[in-house]
């Protein structure tokens, strides 16, 4: 990003358009470390630190980091889910109206755990995919089969949670509207 583009976002106080948060999302599927999270997100042209990070997780308001082995073999890292730029930009927003108390006590601060919750949905379906390849014979194509239906129902309880979510939303816009 040059700094006209940077300047632009710092300017409009809106963030990083969904363009770029998809971006994100697409170059980090295998997930974001913490500097690159901060990184990514101060191109909003706020700042945020690694111990506030840490805060926002250890308050369950922003998803755990997993651990995954280094590509060198010396030892490993956390890795926050790709959706780690858009959930923070979504805190960061809800804290310019709510108090961290708040969030967490309206549950407002639950979408990053519904994007934890589908990657691990989709991750066991690859995994369970995976034992089935090469397989023939009833057993494999019944299993494939209920394989399909359950990845379908996961994506049916994402897409539930979600709009669950926007009414939760909805409600303490409302109240907050009110006061």
């Amino acid at each position: 990003m040059n700094d006209a583009t940077r300047a632009g976002h710092a300017g409009r106080g809106e963030g990083l358009s969904e363009e770029e948060l998809r971006q994100i999302e697409r170059d980090h599927h295998e997930g974001l470390t913490i500097d690159e999270i901060c990184r990514h997100y101060e191109r909003t042209g706020e700042r945020v630190s690694e111990p506030a990070l840490r805060k926002y997780v250890q308050l369950g308001l922003m998803p755990k980091s997993r651990r995954v082995g280094r590509d060198d073999g010396k030892g490993s890292r956390g890795l926050y889910p790709a959706t780690a730029v858009r959930q923070l930009q979504e805190l960061k927003a809800l804290m310019r109206r709510y108090s961290i108390e708040e969030i967490k006590r309206r549950g407002l601060g639950v979408s990053g755990e519904v994007d934890v919750l589908a990657d691990s949905i989709e991750r066991v379906c690859v995994q369970l995919q995976t034992a089935f390849a090469g397989g023939e014979g009833g057993a494999s194509a019944r299993g494939l089969q209920e394989l399909e239906r359950a990845r379908e129902l996961g994506e049916q309880l994402i897409e539930r949670l979600r709009i669950t979510r926007s009414f939760v939303l909805l409600r303490a816009r409302m109240e907050h509207a009110e006061v």
